[in-house]
């Protein structure tokens, strides 16, 4: 979230603390704060409140005009080219030595004395942009006033006067804070102020509710709830004005990244900053009936959203109706049909506390987000509802009240009272869990900073009472020494040795330790990174995981849906690696694309094994090791083209590191839309399928922006061993063509391996050299396809003699004759 500097100090005094300590401190006390940015540039001290007295033509420029100025100390002459001043005007003055900003280029220039024409200037009479404000406060100010100098308003202020203290500008600072999925209570000024306090140590100054008459005779609307509300109150408000909000509400919320509507609309943001508590403004003139409900939609039901989006609505969204239908979604976003207007003139304040999970069930189902769904699903303290309603009072009778302004009686539904919750502390597993040991009377002060009050002591038992705005994550023992310890401050713990040295034997580590190493050093020798990706997935990848399994998988796995997820992105659970993959691949090229890129991971899968599920036995949880491989595109100065799916013998050659004996068939190509239709193969091992590997479908990669040569594979996780390396041998070895003639449904592995079962040890390698196939006229030939493989011999020991390894040849090609049906070139 984003937090005020400015706003703070309404809360705490941070006159000793500046904005990097803050933020060095809220970090290293669990809330990470990612960025710190200015509003807005300082204007220079130098830019001064003056008065134009005089005005005469330029003698020697037609569009040119000399001024007489007052500052204040000094009249001075300035020359102006703008058409729209005129005498008596208070306008900004840039005097000698200031630095505005030039309105063309955006950069700052000093202002010196000089001749314009041949007529002195000293200064210069100031527009919005060389103010140097922000583009939105520019065009507020041009469609104001038109293009020229910058006019003020009447001024109490004396003349000479800085002009930062003339419009009352506040330079601010905003912190970009880390958001906590348990922490609706720190989204909000008032929240992130009580843990400063707790952390400087310092007293927090706590907003006091101003009381006022309310007309109880006034026609109001009542609250009811039905479902899933913990407390629900209105109070109507009738004969305000709408109109633009005072700059200083302006600053405060476009501060914390919200736009600023009206002032009505701008107190309703204004409150939610400040406390954490959404609430909803309607004009009670378009409501229906004399009751707002809380409760269920029908499946029949439909509401347009302030952001002018219908929605069809069911059983799952929580709505607020009138006597007509939804006007809210609840905890969500109002209705168009109740917003507030220019118009209105009657407002109903609606002011709620919903169920967490049933505001995030609903915003999901309905595809709506909004910063009320994003409190209300963290929790909300439903007993400071009441006073974030008095605030939002105050701010209306303050800024939008009339002289005939009537506010009725503050209704209420539900209960805000929050029962007292306690948890017990025993000291001692204070020091066991921090490992340091922290007087009592130091836990029980660090607790109270936290406003977590002592009840009870009896020896090293503690009982404490926890504030109802820490109450939905604050519920055990472990929780209180977790405040505990990141107050105390875990930097603050020393550094501790163990008693003793523990020694780990290799053998004791576990057998898939071991080998996950194994697979890590085999793809860092061939350049691949690690990837640690998500199991969950959603919508963006669902077809690929749908396309992966229907390739991958000879067991049917259905897929494992997410009871609640936290997004449509982390629906449902994984059943293949190569998604992920191929969406982080295709990331890192969209930001570098002259680079290849090399991604492996070793994960798990998870689906059902069944169509009906009785129990978590019917699901697989499945290790799997998978990796994609992307040649970024080559310029066409390259010299030497590629040879034919080079890199998929390259990546064929990483899966045999794993599996020295592995063996690879083609797959049936008419089944899959993964899969590149000619470049793809089936991975078995001791005669088991485990996996493939394969070139990525040409639709696959313009869907995804990846080039031609992206290449992936998934197998099943390896029971590889550490690789050992012996000495190259000194021996010379023997290499032999041989070109086989065969019917082209004959598979090349078939040659290689009845070759590999009837030669020795000494025939260390068998490489496929060249291929052809005859043309179609040629085809009535009974063999009509020639591989060329060329074969190596060596022997470790000894040098092989030639004869022997040409009767070896011999007797192979007898062999393949009589087995395969292949003949010989002469």
């Amino acid at each position: 979230m984003k937090l005020s500097y400015d706003w703070l100090k309404d809360f705490i005094d941070l006159q000793d603390t500046n904005i990097s300590d803050l933020a060095d401190k809220l970090t290293m006390h669990a809330f990470e704060v990612e960025d710190i940015e200015a509003t807005r540039e300082a204007i220079d001290a130098k830019v001064v409140l003056g008065k134009i007295e005089k005005i005469d033509p330029h003698p020697n420029a037609d569009k040119l005009q000399v001024t007489q100025t007052n500052v204040g100390d000094q009249v001075l002459q300035i020359v102006c080219g703008a058409s729209n001043i005129q005498v008596g005007q208070l306008v900004p003055v840039a005097l000698k030595g200031a630095q505005v900003t030039d309105r063309k280029t955006g950069d700052k220039f000093l202002i010196k004395d000089s001749k314009i024409r041949a007529v002195e200037s000293f200064g210069m009479l100031c527009s919005a942009e060389e103010l140097g404000f922000d583009k939105t406060k520019i065009e507020e100010i041009l469609a104001k006033q038109g293009d020229g100098i910058y006019i003020l308003a009447d001024s109490n202020k004396a003349l000479g006067t800085s002009i930062e203290e003339v419009l009352a500008l506040k330079s601010d600072y905003v912190l970009e804070v880390g958001a906590r999925s348990n922490r609706g209570d720190a989204l909000s000024v008032c929240g992130q102020a009580r843990e400063i306090a707790a952390i400087l140590e310092k007293q927090l100054i706590k907003a006091k509710d101003k009381d006022f008459s309310a007309h109880k005779n006034l026609t109001t609307i009542k609250p009811a709830i039905e479902s899933d509300c913990d407390v629900f109150f209105t109070l109507a408000i009738k004969n305000i004005q709408i109109k633009e909000s005072p700059q200083w509400l302006k600053d405060r919320i476009e501060a914390m990244g919200v736009n600023s509507i009206n002032n009505i609309v701008d107190i309703s943001n204004y409150v939610l900053l400040e406390r954490g508590q959404p609430m909803h403004f309607y004009d009670m003139n378009k409501l229906q009936g004399d009751t707002l409900t809380v409760r269920k939609a029908s499946s029949s039901e439909k509401i347009v959203t302030l952001e002018e989006k219908e929605h069809q609505l069911d059983e799952t969204n929580l709505v607020i109706a009138d006597a007509q239908g939804p006007v809210s979604l609840a905890g969500v976003m109002g209705g168009l049909n109740s917003a507030i207007n220019d118009a209105t003139t009657d407002v109903l304040i609606e002011v709620a506390v919903f169920s967490p999970s049933v505001v995030r069930k609903s915003s999901r189902s309905a595809g709506v987000e909004s910063e009320s769904k994003r409190r209300y699903e963290r929790g909300v303290d439903k007993a400071q509802a009441k006073s974030a309603l008095l605030k939002a009072v105050e701010l209306i009778l303050d800024l939008a009240s009339t002289a005939d302004t009537k506010v009725g009686e503050i209704l209420m539904a539900g209960s805000d009272t929050v029962a007292m919750q306690v948890i017990s502390l025993d000291e001692k597993q204070v020091e066991k869990l921090l490992g340091i040991k922290i007087d009592k009377k130091q836990i029980i002060d660090i607790l109270a900073r936290l406003e977590i009050q002592l009840l009870k002591e009896s020896g090293s038992s503690l009982e404490f009472s926890i504030p109802s705005f820490r109450q939905n994550d604050i519920t055990r023992e472990i929780d209180l020494i977790e405040e505990i310890g990141r107050l105390y401050g875990f930097n603050n713990i020393p550094t501790q040795r163990p008693a003793q040295s523990i020694f780990v034997s290799k053998d004791s580590v576990s057998q898939y330790v071991q080998t996950c190493q194994n697979i890590r050093d085999v793809f860092k020798a061939y350049g691949y990174s690690e990837v640690r990706l998500s199991s969950l997935i959603g919508d963006s990848v669902a077809s690929l995981d749908q396309r992966s399994i229907d390739t991958i998988s000879k067991q049917v796995l259905k897929p494992i849906a997410m009871d609640n997820p936290l997004s449509i992105e982390h629906s449902s659970l994984r059943r293949s690696l190569i998604p992920g993959l191929i969406q982080a691949a295709s990331r890192n090229y969209s930001y570098q694309k002259n680079k290849d890129i090399k991604l492996f991971e070793i994960g798990k899968i998870y689906g059902y094994s069944k169509d009906s599920v009785s129990s978590c036995d019917d699901c697989l949880e499945v290790n799997k090791i998978s990796g994609i491989f992307v040649q970024n595109e080559k310029k066409w100065t390259n010299k030497k083209e590629a040879c034919l799916a080079e890199n998929f013998y390259i990546l064929k050659s990483v899966i045999e590191n794993l599996y020295s004996d592995a063996d690879f068939f083609s797959i049936d190509q008419e089944q899959h839309n993964l899969l590149h239709p000619g470049i793809s193969a089936r991975v078995k091992y001791q005669g088991k399928e485990i996996g493939l590997i394969a070139k990525l479908h040409p639709n696959i990669q313009k869907e995804w922006d990846l080039p031609d040569e992206t290449y992936v594979f998934e197998l099943e996780f390896p029971k590889a061993k550490k690789i050992k390396f012996k000495a190259i041998s000194n021996t010379p070895s023997i290499l032999r063509d041989i070109t086989v003639d065969s019917k082209l449904d004959l598979e090349t592995t078939s040659i290689i391996n009845l070759i590999k079962k009837n030669t020795n040890k000494t025939l260390k390698e068998i490489k496929v050299s060249a291929l052809f196939v005859r043309e179609q006229g040629n085809l009535d030939l009974e063999n009509n396809k020639s591989t060329t493989l060329t074969l190596t011999w060596q022997d470790d020991t000894q040098t092989l003699l030639g004869e022997d390894i040409d009767a070896n040849i011999e007797q192979l090609k007898g062999l393949l004759e009589k087995e395969l049906k292949v003949t010989f070139r002469a």
